[in-house]
Formats: structure tokens, C-alpha cells, sequence
């Protein structure tokens, strides 16, 4: 689903973010990403996620090089990527439904679909009787499971998250966990970037370590 063939990353202040990754991930694959602060973590996702384009090396995502994708491929391609963010990055000028519907409305989806497919994200997430709410109304643990909806409103085959838990006690993170595990088993390939080991341990999934940018351990508990 995911493959990085010695992908470095500098940016334009000289920087490198990363040096020569390599690695490739399936599709119903749950992978988490770890390393210190700074390491490239976020940095791997952007190019994922296409927000950042490789300084040499190439990235392909199902069998097709990204390097050849801009224009309005490039909003169809980001369409087909779910990204969590551990600040949630919610309009709070908008409702609940709103919020989670954003995706759609981009895509071009009409009534009924667009509102069957809210719904049943937000059902998925358990804040379906939340949907008229404004995000402010709602806990820190309620704001991320907004998001997450969001994410996983068009279905993409790949699901990507930052820190997604990172200002969540470990009863939520837990909670969270479970949804993301839950859209693996149904074949999403999920990439998590966290720095918390208990959680990632407690997980057992395989994971990625990067340390200054490179991709130190690829370690497989099973």
C-alpha cells in the first residue's frame, strides 16, 4: 500500500528532516511511527499525506509513484488519505455535523449521501446525538473523535494521525486506540506517530523508530 525507497527530506533552511528511509506497509496494516522530538516523524507523514515532496528517493502509495501527481490528481489523491491531528484543527464557527461533513462538501457530495455518511461516521465514533453541537460544547476526548470522523467520512484507504494522543489521559487514549484498531480490521492501512512507549507497547504492533532522521529499528513483536 505504502512504500518509501531511500527517501531523504531537507528543507530549505538546509535542515535534513530525514535520510534515506526505506520501508513499505500493506494494506490492514496498523503501524505505529515513534522517535524523539524532532526525529521526522511528522515530517514522514506530510509526504504521505503529500503536504511535502521528497528531496531524492521516491514515495509510492498503491503501485503509483507520487511524484507524478499534482494538479487536480493532487486533490483527488488527498481525498484518499484520512489525517488525525493531535490539536483536532476544528471550525468552531461550525457544528459537529458541519466539521465532519467539511470533506464531502470539498468532494462535491450532495443530500442524502453526504448526510448518510456523517452520520455514520459520527455513529462509529459514538457522538452521533452530538451532531448539532458546537465543537467547543464538547471534552477534549469528544474533539478528537470529531476529528477522527472526519477523517474516515470519505472512507480512505489510509488513515494517518499525529500524536492523536497525546493530551488525552490513558482511558481515552485507550478509547481512541480501539477506533483506530477497528478501522484496521475492516483493511485501512493506519500510520500512528506517537512518542508515548506505554501505549505502543501496550499495542504490540508493528513499529517504525526514527532517531535524527533516520529509520533506525523496524520492530515486529510477533
Amino acid at each position: 500500500m505504502i512504500s518509501f525507497n531511500q527517501v531523504s527530506l531537507r528543507y530549505p533552511t538546509g535542515l535534513p528532516a530525514l535520510r534515506e528511509v526505506s520501508f513499505e506497509l500493506e494494506a490492514g496494516e496498523l503501524v505505529f511511527l515513534t522517535g524523539h522530538s524532532g526525529a521526522g516523524k511528522s515530517s514522514l507523514l506530510k509526504l504521505m499525506a503529500l503536504i511535502d515532496r521528497p528531496t531524492s528517493g521516491s514515495v509510492k502509495v498503491g503501485g503509483h509513484d507520487l511524484a507524478g501527481i499534482a494538479g487536480k490528481r493532487l486533490a483527488f489523491y488527498r481525498r484518499q488519505i484520512g489525517v488525525v491531528y493531535q490539536d483536532h484543527r476544528l471550525l468552531t464557527d461550525r457544528s459537529v455535523f458541519e466539521n465532519v461533513a467539511l470533506p464531502l462538501y470539498i468532494a462535491g457530495y450532495r443530500q442524502p449521501e453526504l448526510g448518510q455518511r456523517v452520520r455514520s461516521a459520527l455513529d462509529l465514533v459514538n457522538l452521533l446525538e452530538k451532531e448539532d453541537l458546537s465543537p467547543l460544547a464538547l471534552s477534549g476526548g469528544e474533539q478528537q473523535r470529531v476529528g477522527i470522523a472526519r477523517a474516515i467520512v470519505t472512507r480512505p484507504p489510509i488513515l494517518i494521525a499525529d500524536e492523536p494522543t497525546g493530551n488525552l489521559d490513558p482511558k481515552l487514549a485507550e478509547e481512541i486506540m480501539a477506533l483506530f484498531v477497528s478501522f484496521q480490521q475492516v483493511g485501512s492501512c493506519v500510520v500512528i506517530a506517537s512518542h508515548d512507549l506505554n501505549l505502543i507497547k501496550h499495542w504490540r504492533r508493528r513499529t517504525l523508530v526514527l532517531r535524527s532522521g533516520e529509520l533506525i529499528d523496524d520492530f515486529r513483536p510477533d
